[in-house]
């Protein structure tokens, strides 16, 4: 199912790239898409390097995965809400990251998206758990997430040059 999945993305991904500056707004929907439902968005953060190059990449994958971000924390928060406090009960790392945020706010939040080895896309749902307001939220993501997503774009970007013979 996985590789399903992943073909989806690629597909997708390849389909965007060509239609220019629709495609563009249709990645960033499709981004945020992806992060709302769980889906995995490595293929797409590498994948946009490849396809639009560094900046473009860049920029899209950053828009997307903070739409996605916030959309998440908005379901977690009002909508799926029973869903993700079983969710995070049963993972105690995630569960003590929530607290830590409910504690110390959007400090929390930045330091855990400076490091990308965490879920991304379950941790904007616990976050909708805690009392960290969307505003504060969304600006500690936004920038967190920067310095990552530029070197996974750039990773995607460099793989494509080197199989283009450019690099």
């Amino acid at each position: 199912m996985a590789d399903f999945i992943r073909q989806i993305l690629q597909d997708a991904l390849s389909y965007t790239a060509a239609m220019g500056v629709v495609g563009c707004a249709a990645f960033v929907l499709l981004y945020a898409a992806a992060c709302v439902a769980l889906l995995p968005i490595s293929v797409l953060t590498l994948g946009a390097g490849a396809a639009f190059g560094l900046w473009r990449g860049f920029a899209l994958v950053w828009a997307g995965a903070t739409l996605g971000a916030c959309l998440s924390f908005l379901a977690g928060r009002y909508w799926l809400r029973g869903w993700v406090e079983r969710r995070v009960a049963r993972a105690p790392a995630l569960a003590a990251i929530a607290a830590a945020a409910s504690k110390s706010g959007w400090r929390v939040v930045l330091l855990t998206r400076l490091v990308p080895l965490l879920p991304f896309s379950l941790m904007n749902y616990a976050y909708g758990l805690t009392r960290i307001g969307l505003g504060e939220y969304a600006l500690a993501s936004c920038l967190g997430m920067m310095p990552g997503t530029l070197v996974f774009v750039y990773l995607g970007a460099a793989a494509a040059e080197a199989i283009l013979g450019r690099f």
